[in-house]
Formats: structure tokens, C-alpha cells, sequence
């Protein structure tokens, strides 16, 4: 057999293996790239979050919940972040991990210790796949949560 008939038929054979495995390399490329990009979403909502937290603790619950849900929207960096700022509330923290119990201003906890005003932040998010077929493997809907003691 000739060397350039033997160099034609195996570049031949190399495109046939190529376009077979183009599709699969592509499905898997857009499904790292999707969990990749709902990753970094996630993480740009717990930054926003904490970053409301931090402020809530800093100005010991004086901060109001536009203020801290600005805070979250503007901190993450994502467009179309729902945020909800609960109330202050006076709660007894207990056991591990700690559990919140309802109280009031000055009562005595179960452990000794009098009730903190706690606030909890929540933001909300809804993640949009670039290939929707990936939707069933990635988490669409986002949420954090953190609750702090500011006072």
C-alpha cells in the first residue's frame, strides 16, 4: 500500500471519530460550564447575604431592610435577587447547632444568658441554565439565609 493512500485513509478515519465525538464533548463542556456558572451564582448570593449581615451586626439592627436588601442586590451583583429582612425579634439561642426560640426583651434564657435580637436575611434567586436541558442538573432556585444576633 502506498504511503500517501495510507495517510489519506487514516486522516479519514480521524474525521469520522472526531464528528462522533463532537457531540458528546460539547454536552459535556455545556454541562461543566452550566454547574460552573450556578456555583459562582450561589456563591455571589452568599456574599451578598453575608454582606447584609455584617451590616446588620455593625449598626446593631438599626439598619432598615431596604437599606440591607439593596445591600444583598448590589453586593452580589445579580439582577433579579428577592430579599426578605425579618423583623427584630428576641430569641434564646440553644443546643448544637443553635435553634432559635421566641422570647422577650430581657427574659431569661434556658442556658443562663438573656434573649439577643436576632434578624434573619433571605435572598432568593432563580438561576437560568444556557442549556436548558441541563435544568434537571443544576439547582435553578438559590437561596441564603443568615440570621444574626445585632443586639
Amino acid at each position: 500500500m502506498s504511503g500517501a493512500l495510507y495517510d489519506r485513509r487514516r486522516s479519514g478515519v480521524a474525521a469520522v471519530e472526531f464528528a462522533l465525538c463532537l457531540p458528546l464533548l460539547m454536552i459535556m463542556m455545556g454541562g461543566i460550564t452550566d454547574l460552573s456558572l450556578e456555583m459562582r451564582s450561589k456563591m455571589l448570593l452568599a456574599t451578598g447575604v453575608s454582606n447584609a449581615a455584617s451590616e446588620a451586626i455593625a449598626t446593631k439592627g438599626s439598619a432598615t431592610a431596604a437599606t440591607l436588601q439593596t445591600l444583598v442586590t448590589d453586593s452580589s451583583g445579580l439582577t433579579g435577587v428577592t430579599t426578605t429582612v425579618s423583623a427584630l425579634a428576641y430569641e434564646c439561642a440553644s443546643g448544637t447547632p443553635a435553634t432559635l426560640k421566641a422570647s422577650s426583651s430581657g427574659s431569661t434564657c434556658t442556658s443562663g444568658g438573656t434573649a439577643g435580637e436576632y434578624q434573619t436575611i433571605t435572598a432568593k434567586y432563580t438561576y437560568t441554565p444556557l442549556m436548558p436541558a441541563f435544568s434537571a442538573v443544576v439547582k435553578t432556585a438559590l437561596t441564603e439565609t443568615a440570621t444574626v444576633q445585632v443586639q
